[in-house]
């Protein structure tokens, strides 16, 4: 060997030698937690209502509120010759108890859905979709009345 090449081969051994081993830790069977998809996001509105159980226990309250509004207000609505463009609800206004418990029985369920899958960003979305909705058929049933 020159000596050029013997100075190249200690200059490569040098960058290949390594301070410590890096592969300390045991190895487990233990998979990493996975993200939910908010963790990089929780400066955005969703992330706020998804940190924020206190937030969506409102929104389900509005909902369930405002169905109950929309129901009082149908009903007042169909006594002044409106039509229920809903067919299920039309078809069970013949017995107005059963109309209610099915339009509520609905809404409670889909409530406990919205807050079983709370921490999936289009549900949270589609529940402030919803909310927004029915504030907007509050307004209409309020500009009608």
């Amino acid at each position: 060997m020159t000596s050029e090449t013997m100075a190249a081969a200690q200059t490569a051994d040098q960058t290949v030698e390594r301070v410590a081993d890096r592969r300390t830790a045991p190895r487990t069977l233990r998979y990493p937690e996975r993200r939910t998809g908010f963790d990089r996001r929780e400066a955005s509105w969703l992330g706020v209502l998804r940190a924020n159980e206190r937030l969506v226990l409102v929104f389900l309250g509005l909902f369930v509120v405002m169905s109950a509004m929309d129901w009082a207000l149908t009903l007042h609505a169909l006594g002044n010759g409106a039509i229920e463009a809903n067919p299920v609800i039309a078809a069970l206004l013949g017995h107005r108890l059963s109309a209610l418990f099915f339009k509520m029985g609905v809404t409670v369920v889909v409530a406990l859905l919205f807050w079983k899958n709370r921490k999936y960003k289009h549900v949270l979305a589609t529940l402030v979709a919803v909310v927004v909705g029915y504030a907007m058929l509050m307004v209409y049933h309020g500009m009608n009345f």
